[in-house]
């Protein structure tokens, strides 16, 4: 879909640096369960993702969580208002 082709450059570009946010890099509401499993696979993101800021994802559900155990560095994860995480 676009969206994902757009996050997946998004990610592309993002993984590269050690601090990711999403909080306004990218209309965060586009972002679903496909989009942070790309993120969790992208080596650069589990070589180097220490921050991932999520806030207003209503498409995102715990299995995003799941998604983003690869990340061996991520030392921060900020959740507000994603309703569909319990």
């Amino acid at each position: 879909s676009a969206e994902f082709g757009s996050f997946s450059s998004l990610c592309r570009f993002l993984c590269k640096r050690k601090r990711i946010s999403l909080l306004d890099s990218f209309p965060i509401e586009q972002i679903t369960d496909e989009g942070l499993r790309h993120l969790g696979s992208s080596t650069t993101a589990q070589e180097n993702l220490q921050v991932l800021e999520l806030d207003n994802c209503p498409s995102i559900t715990d299995r995003s969580l799941d998604y983003l155990l690869t990340c061996e560095n991520l030392r921060r994860l900020d959740i507000f208002d994603c309703q569909q995480i319990t």
